[in-house]
C-alpha cells in the first residue's frame, strides 16, 4: 500500500478545503454552522475558499490574520478538520457552536466550555467493554485562550458561566428526559455535539497549541424544557441572533490577543 507523502496530504487538503494548506492563517476559527459571512464581513483583504467538505474566508481583522472554517455539524468533519490543520501556519484555535442546557442556563446566553467530557454511553452500546464509564475521556480548555478570552467578556462586562459539557452523538435520540437528568446530577450542565473531540485533538496537539484552544458557545434550547424543535419567540431569536454576533466579535478579539 502506498505510504501518506507530504505530496499526497497537500494534495487532499487541497481538494477538502478548496484552497491550498498555506492559506490558512496562524489564528484559525472553526464553527460546525456559523456562516462564513457572518465573519467574512468583518475582514479586510479577504479571499474565499470552498472545497469538497469544508468552506470558509482568509482575512485580515485589525491588522491580524485569520482564517474562519464552515466545518459541518458532528465530531467526525470538525476532527478531520483540526487533524488537517497540521499542514497549516495554525497555532491558536477557537471553536464557536451552540449547546443544550440541562442546568439552569437561559436561552440564548454565552459560555464558555471549561470542561467537555465524551459521551461514554453511548460508544457502550457499539462496543461492549470497549469505552466503559470509568474510562469516560475529560478535557479542558487551553489555559492560555481561556484566560484571555475571559478578559475580553469583562471588557465587554459580560460574565459567562463556565460549564461542563458531554458531547453526545445525536441530534435525533434526544427523547430521554430522565437520561438529561442523569447528567445534571453529574454535574454537566449541557450537551453538544463536538467540543470534547475538539478539545481531545488540540490536548494531543499541545506541542502546537500550548494552551491556546477554547470552545466558546450559546445555549441553544433547554433539553428538559425547552428542546431545539419547539417554537422560539421573537425575543428568543433575537437574542440568538445576538449571542452569535457576539461569540464572533470575541472570537476575533482573540486574534490579537494571544
Amino acid at each position: 500500500m502506498e505510504r501518506i507523502t507530504a505530496e499526497n496530504k497537500t494534495k487532499r487538503f487541497k481538494f477538502l478545503f478548496g484552497a491550498g494548506s498555506e492559506s490558512i492563517a496562524d489564528f484559525a476559527i472553526v464553527s460546525p454552522f456559523f456562516p462564513v459571512k457572518s465573519l467574512s464581513d468583518k475582514l479586510k483583504n479577504k479571499n474565499n475558499f470552498k472545497g469538497a467538505l469544508f468552506r470558509g474566508v482568509t482575512g485580515f481583522y485589525e491588522g491580524k490574520k485569520v482564517s474562519f472554517i464552515n466545518t459541518g455539524i458532528g465530531q467526525s468533519l470538525l476532527s478531520d478538520c483540526v487533524m488537517a490543520l497540521e499542514i497549516t501556519a495554525c497555532k491558536k484555535i477557537v471553536f464557536l457552536g451552540s449547546c443544550g442546557a440541562v442546568d439552569d442556563l437561559r436561552v440564548g446566553s454565552c459560555v464558555i466550555i471549561e470542561q467537555a467530557r465524551i459521551d461514554a454511553e453511548y460508544f457502550e452500546n457499539f462496543l461492549p467493554g470497549v469505552f466503559p464509564e470509568s474510562r469516560a475521556g475529560e478535557f479542558y480548555a487551553g489555559s492560555v485562550m481561556a484566560a484571555a478570552a475571559k478578559k475580553i467578556f469583562l471588557q465587554k462586562k459580560i460574565n459567562p458561566a463556565e460549564i461542563k459539557l458531554m458531547s453526545i452523538n445525536s441530534l435525533w435520540d434526544q427523547d430521554c428526559p430522565d437520561k438529561f437528568l442523569k447528567l445534571k446530577e453529574k454535574n454537566v450542565q449541557a450537551v453538544d455535539l463536538e467540543t470534547a473531540f475538539f478539545y481531545a485533538l488540540c490536548r494531543n496537539r499541545e506541542d502546537r497549541f500550548h494552551g491556546r484552544y477554547l470552545s466558546l458557545c450559546f445555549i441553544s434550547d433547554h433539553l428538559r424544557t425547552h428542546p431545539y424543535w419547539d417554537s422560539f419567540s421573537l425575543d428568543q431569536k433575537n437574542g440568538l441572533k445576538k449571542a452569535v454576533e457576539l461569540l464572533v466579535g470575541v472570537a476575533l478579539e482573540l486574534s490579537s490577543a494571544v
